[in-house]
């Protein structure tokens, strides 16, 4: 199965990490420094359930360099929503699911009108996403799991 990560923090970079250990084919979309930690030195998580260390990975600023993919895991912080929505339309294929695990009751309307404000119509393919972990990540570490 072929993952987009779209927002590749504590979150993202948990479930792609998981992925990607399970042998998923994982592209992680992130910025700034973020991107760059995990260019320069892959990715370090931190977990109760298990540490994992990825030193390969596919991370990029630039959607149009992965293409259109199976599933967009949609990880970014809810302020950030319409832009990352505007990101989308190259990871989209006729059966891409796009799955949002945001905090914010608003979230998934808020994705919805992104995406329609961009040409796509989301609400058809997103699904809403529930997670039980709470994760965080220092900007000078890897993604920590409570």
């Amino acid at each position: 199965m072929k993952i987009a990560i779209l927002g590749s923090g504590a979150i993202g970079g948990y479930f792609g990490a998981r992925l990607a250990a399970a042998g998923e084919d994982v592209a992680f979309i992130a910025r700034g420094r973020q991107l760059a930690a995990m260019r320069e030195g892959g990715l370090d998580l931190r977990s109760p359930r298990g540490d994992l260390r990825l030193d390969v990975l596919r991370a990029t600023d630039d959607p149009a360099s992965i293409g259109p993919v199976d599933v967009v895991l949609f990880t970014v912080k809810l302020w950030s929503t319409e832009e990352a929505a505007s990101q989308l339309a190259p990871l989209m294929g006729r059966d891409t699911a796009v799955i949002s695990l945001q905090n914010g009751v608003e979230a998934n309307d808020v994705l919805a009108r992104a995406g329609a404000a961009h040409g796509r119509r989301l609400l058809h393919r997103g699904h809403p996403g529930s997670t039980g972990i709470g994760a965080s990540q220092r900007p000078d570490g890897p993604p920590r799991l409570r």
